[in-house]
């Protein structure tokens, strides 16, 4: 069946309603032919996730075969309805991204100013360790290095308090990165 058809559009949507298994391959198809048209602007640097979540799109039209037919009337063409489908989908899986970095709890400043020495923290292997090292720009090197020092001897903060933050900042972020293995 050509795509953009309105007629073969409707047949096809009817036939998945109706359980044909090569309706569904059709559908299936069309939907990551759209999907490696749409995901790649929409995800950038997690084209990975394209395959998973057309994949989840389709799942979620099998159990919801009413759900197809009807959101289906609603768009103009079935390419943009599943367009639709797959940009929804980016969407969600952004925000889920959202939420669970916002669930993410930084390590306080006591326990990243110990981190270096690998037996302070014995849930972090000390390769861990040297990747953080490795993964500092030289000012959050330099940083880091100035807030192991301990307080009594240690030198005023070679930074602005607002620079000095702000690196304190990304270095918590590159450690919780390293920890949850983005």
């Amino acid at each position: 069946m050509p795509a953009n058809d309105p007629g073969a559009d409707r047949l096809l949507v009817s036939q998945c309603q109706a359980g044909n298994p090569a309706a569904w391959e059709q559908l299936h198809a069309r939907l990551r032919e759209r999907g490696h048209d749409v995901l790649p602007k929409r995800l950038k640097q997690d084209a990975l996730k394209m395959d998973e979540l057309i994949q989840d799109t389709l799942t979620a039209l099998f159990r919801e075969k009413g759900a197809l037919a009807a959101a289906y009337r609603a768009a103009d063409s079935l390419d943009e309805f599943l367009n639709f489908l797959l940009h929804r989908a980016a969407k969600h899986y952004y925000r889920e991204w959202d939420r669970r970095r916002r669930r993410e709890v930084l390590l306080p400043d006591s326990e990243l100013a110990k981190l270096p020495a690998a037996e302070a923290l014995p849930g972090i292997e000390p390769d861990l360790v040297e990747r953080l090292l490795q993964s500092l720009t030289p000012a959050e090197r330099r940083y880091f290095e100035w807030a192991r020092l301990p307080k009594q001897e240690a030198p005023p903060c070679p930074f602005r308090n607002v620079y000095a933050r702000v690196l304190k900042h990304r270095i918590k972020k590159k450690l919780r990165r390293l920890l949850s293995g983005d």
